[in-house]
């Protein structure tokens, strides 16, 4: 194994486990994020502080789902990476050509 195997190996796995989360967190995340909505709607016309505070768990929330679901994404071409890179070796296993 390569060390850039390693590091797809490593992606890809990442990769599962934040798709898994998202399918499960996913509805949390509109949950949430509906609740600092409604937070900062209901916020006074002179209440700057709820609003930016609203603003500031909306925006670090939406960080954090972007953040997941930029590994998933990552996983999924590291996977397609590493289906290249075995299956490119096959043919030379199949000859009898691996040292």
């Amino acid at each position: 194994m390569t060390v850039d195997e390693g590091k797809l190996i490593e992606q890809q796995n990442l990769g599962a486990t934040a798709t898994a989360e998202l399918s499960t967190m996913g509805k949390a995340f509109e949950e949430v994020r509906a609740e600092f909505v409604n937070m900062w709607m209901a916020s006074g016309p002179r209440d700057q502080d709820a609003r930016e505070k609203a603003w500031l768990a909306t925006t670090i929330l939406t960080r954090v789902e972007n953040l997941m679901r930029g590994y998933a994404s990552n996983g999924r071409v590291a996977k397609q990476q590493l289906d290249e890179i075995r299956k490119a070796g096959q043919p030379k296993k199949r000859f009898g050509i691996l040292p």
